[in-house]
């Protein structure tokens, strides 16, 4: 089943990227834009360029026609690139407020789906759509008698170092695995986040894009082994790292430096040095641990 987190980050930033390159070249209202012609202009295979044309379609930027490919149907002068984010859904921001309420000791581990619809008013579809995708990201699991438990997460500073070192074992041998091999596409996204990032100052930035960029760095060590159990554990962590961290980071004195090493890392790995990248991964992840800004 698909999670919630399925349009990832770097779909959205290549939708990004798509916009740009129509209002350099002030594309009009009506204007056709095909697969072909963006997989060749921003370098990237045609299966990522799909899914962000899905993001546009849904924006009301794009119109998608079968066997004809995409036309313009909206000013492109109007776009404001930093502000293009896909709408949060009503399933979405249920799920967003569930995690977050648990995070912070405000729903007790054991709960019926009757108690969770008067809380949130929530209907029924709703309401099983939510649980699916709880259930999907190992948020939730069935109680033995009736309703639903809260999985273990991670809301005490403890259960956030085991999965930083969970982490540590895990990610390193990711990268040494004999299937990886980088994806250069996504690689090349992650990277200019992390430059771009470095270059506004990290400071200077909000919260959820430095994370964001944090996540992909780590999703595309999962994706790039090639071993779909270190893809769906790195993955999970991130979305647990991901509702967590938003809220309880106080200071700016990691973000940086966090931001610098996964470069250096990503450095190693496009130039086949698997070997000194898990080493750097090691010692970027350990950097992280018992450190309250915890982006790693």
């Amino acid at each position: 089943m698909a999670s919630l987190n399925d349009r990832s980050e770097f779909h959205t930033e290549l939708s990004r990227r798509i916009v740009g390159w129509m209002k350099l070249r002030n594309l009009k209202m009506g204007e056709h834009v095909t697969e072909h012609a963006l997989a060749n202009e921003l370098n990237v295979s045609r299966s990522p360029i799909r899914g962000a044309l899905s993001i546009l379609s849904d924006m009301g930027i794009l119109e998608r026609k079968a066997h004809r490919g995409c036309f313009v149907i909206c000013d492109l002068r109007a776009i404001d690139l930093d502000e293009m984010t896909p709408k949060e859904t009503k399933e979405e921001r249920f799920y967003r407020e569930i995690a977050r309420d648990r995070f912070r000791g405000e729903l007790p581990i054991d709960f019926t789906e009757v108690e969770l619809r008067r809380r949130y008013n929530m209907g029924h579809a709703t309401l099983k759509a939510v649980l699916r995708h709880l259930f999907n990201d190992s948020l939730i699991l069935p109680n033995p008698g009736k309703g639903w438990r809260f999985h273990p997460t991670l809301n005490t500073e403890k259960s956030q170092d085991d999965s930083y070192r969970l982490r540590l074992t895990i990610e390193p041998a990711a990268v040494l695995e004999p299937t990886f091999d980088l994806d250069r596409d996504l690689a090349r996204v992650v990277r200019a986040r992390h430059e771009e990032l470095l270059e506004t100052g990290v400071e200077n930035c909000s919260i959820v894009k430095v994370y964001n960029a944090d996540a992909d760095f780590h999703d595309l060590i999962g994706i790039s082994s090639r071993n779909i159990y270190f893809e769906s554990i790195i993955k999970m962590q991130n979305r647990l790292r991901r509702l967590l961290e938003y809220e309880f980071v106080d200071n700016y004195s990691r973000l940086g430096e966090s931001c610098r090493e996964h470069l250096y890392i990503l450095e190693a790995l496009e130039t086949r040095q698997q070997f000194k990248a898990a080493d750097l991964l090691r010692i970027h992840l350990t950097n992280s641990i018992g450190v309250k800004s915890r982006v790693g």
